[in-house]
């Protein structure tokens, strides 16, 4: 839901509102398990040897990510 705020902060109050909003709307979503794990693969790319993030989907086996 966090597009649907941001996107209500600029309609009524412009750019510069969403502005003020984007921080505080963003950075919850780092807490969640999706970009902790996207997180961790990335940083384990450069030492694996692979150019980008393993990508899988939370149905797929955890092994892969």
């Amino acid at each position: 839901m966090v597009h649907k705020a941001l996107l209500h902060a600029w309609a009524t109050g412009g750019i510069p509102a969403a502005d003020q909003y984007l921080f505080d709307l963003a950075v919850p979503l780092f807490e969640t398990e999706d970009v902790k794990d996207g997180l961790v693969s990335a940083a384990r790319t450069p030492k694996e040897g692979r150019s980008g993030p393993a990508r899988c989907s939370r149905a797929a086996s955890r092994a892969c990510c």
